[in-house]
């Protein structure tokens, strides 16, 4: 009882500090001293639950693979509970549980914090990742213009920066796409005592000094918004040049009823797309879903037999759960609102589901045959290529979890070329599952599942045959550089 009046006492009073919807200023919080103690209370109780959540949940505490658990989860409680001693209020408990999960770097292992602060200090810019290269998206300093480039803070290269940075968050250092998604986040300060504030940065070759100062984040939100973003986010078919057709595909389930009856007419016609000079197939910012949708799409434009002769990456994979998550579909599930399209390869490969006791002691449920020949290529050449466009398939570092499958699909096919930018990242690692915290501050989302025998390996992108240094979310200026520049580099697909 105690503990939930704790909850309700700490919640109640950040949420009447932090909401960052308010109009009127955020109210004072109590002093330091007031705070830590219930604040370090509230992280026991949290940290005990993530840790156990992660030791009998998380795939990779269950089943040996990519990550050595112990080697991994030992280090990074020992880090957590250190820290846990310097908490004195929200941004430091949020801090630490957000090194805890992040120390395994599986981009399907996050939290969901439903709250956040409000108040920030920031030296008056914003940065902004593009083609290599940490830009000023916004200035309020004097003689610092949009677009100048950083190249350093204190001596430190700004990628080794966004590396620090991936390690108080959620991300995987060392790929373009965490530099992309922190990029943003590098110059602000939310309160976080294990943040190292940057005195110094070198701009347009210039040693500047930033000054920080205060900031409400509706305000930051606002001053720091990017002046372009990917607008183009309806599931559909457009004209591309006189006789070229593109395909965007923002998510790879659908968001709605009508999101699905769009997805269903792109499926309906794909086939008449096949004598098109060119298709491109747009995924930018598609943090993927269902193989379903893409498959029917691939198996209407190709034809089954020439789609299912190549698109057999996914066919290879063997799920493996952790056995107390695993849930059978119900025999008398109430009917699809979507009509999601049945993908039946995927199916005739995964006709045996068993629970296995590891020499561990836990329990796994595998999915899947043990007859090999049904997961490779169907014996005989290919079936002729019914598609006589150019296919190309447009990434982002959005690109990630499915949509990162259905570039693995679309690369098997002859000709198929990936432009635009890499994609994003992912492990093995799948299913994530919700757990609210006992705070319910955050909820945790935990990994249930892996895919043992993906051929792509952990935490790896794609990366595009032709890359594009502009603003990736100009579609315009895309359609051009695809028509001028990497039409004229490609080919017509054989086989």
């Amino acid at each position: 009882m105690r503990n939930a009046l704790l909850i309700t006492a700490l919640l109640l009073g950040l949420a009447a500090a932090t909401s960052s919807s308010a109009q009127s200023a955020p109210a004072a919080a109590p002093p330091a001293a007031a705070q830590a103690g219930p604040w370090r209370e509230l992280l026991a109780a949290d940290l005990a639950f993530v840790r156990s959540t992660l030791e009998t949940r998380y795939i990779y505490a269950v089943y040996p693979g990519a990550i050595d658990w112990e080697a991994v989860h030992g280090p990074a409680l020992a880090r957590a509970t250190e820290a846990a001693a310097q908490v004195k209020d929200f941004a430091g408990y949020r801090s630490v549980l957000s090194q805890y999960v992040s120390a395994f770097r599986d981009p399907h292992l996050r939290l969901n914090f439903g709250i956040q602060v409000s108040r920030y200090q920031w030296p008056g810019l914003a940065l902004r990742y593009r083609d290599g290269r940490y830009l000023v998206g916004t200035s309020r300093l004097a003689g610092v213009t949009q677009g100048a480039e950083i190249t350093a803070c204190d001596g430190t290269q700004m990628d080794q920066w966004i590396d620090e940075l991936a390690a108080l968050d959620i991300g995987v250092p060392g790929v373009e796409s965490t530099r992309a998604s922190l990029a943003g986040r590098l110059l602000v300060d939310a309160g976080n005592p294990f943040y190292r504030r940057p005195a110094h940065c070198t701009i347009g070759g210039v040693e500047t000094t930033l000054a920080w100062t205060p900031i409400s984040a509706e305000a930051w939100a606002a001053a720091t918004a990017p002046s372009t973003e990917i607008r183009d986010v309806a599931t559909g078919l457009s004209s591309f040049g006189s006789n070229g057709e593109w395909i965007r595909l923002p998510a790879m389930t659908p968001r709605s009823k009508a999101d699905a009856d769009l997805y269903h007419e792109v499926i309906r016609q794909a086939q008449g797309l096949r004598k098109r000079d060119v298709i491109v197939f747009d995924v930018r910012g598609n943090g993927g879903g269902s193989y379903n949708w893409f498959m029917a799409i691939l198996n209407a434009l190709y034809g089954h037999d020439y789609a299912s002769y190549y698109a057999r990456e996914r066919l290879r994979i063997t799920p493996v759960f952790v056995a107390a998550t695993f849930k059978a579909p119900p025999k008398d599930a109430p009917p699809d609102p979507f009509a999601t399209p049945a993908d039946t390869d995927l199916d005739s490969v995964i006709d045996d589901v068993r629970q296995v006791t590891l020499p561990n002691g836990h329990d796994v449920t595998v999915m899947g045959t043990s007859d090999e020949a049904r997961r490779a290529r169907p014996a005989g050449g290919p079936p002729a290529n019914p598609v006589s466009a150019r296919v190309y398939v447009l990434t982002d570092y959005g690109c990630g979890s499915s949509c990162m499958s259905f570039v693995d699909e679309m690369l098997q096919f002859p000709g198929v070329r990936q432009v635009g930018l890499p994609t994003g990242v992912d492990m093995r690692s799948g299913s994530p599952l919700p757990y609210p915290l006992p705070s319910t501050t955050a909820t945790l989302l935990v990994p249930s599942m892996v895919r043992e025998n993906r051929v792509r390996g952990e935490n790896v992108p794609w990366l595009p045959s032709s890359r594009f240094h502009g603003d990736i979310a100009d579609t315009a200026a895309l359609q051009r550089w695809i028509r001028e520049d990497v039409m004229r580099e490609s080919a017509r697909p054989e086989g």
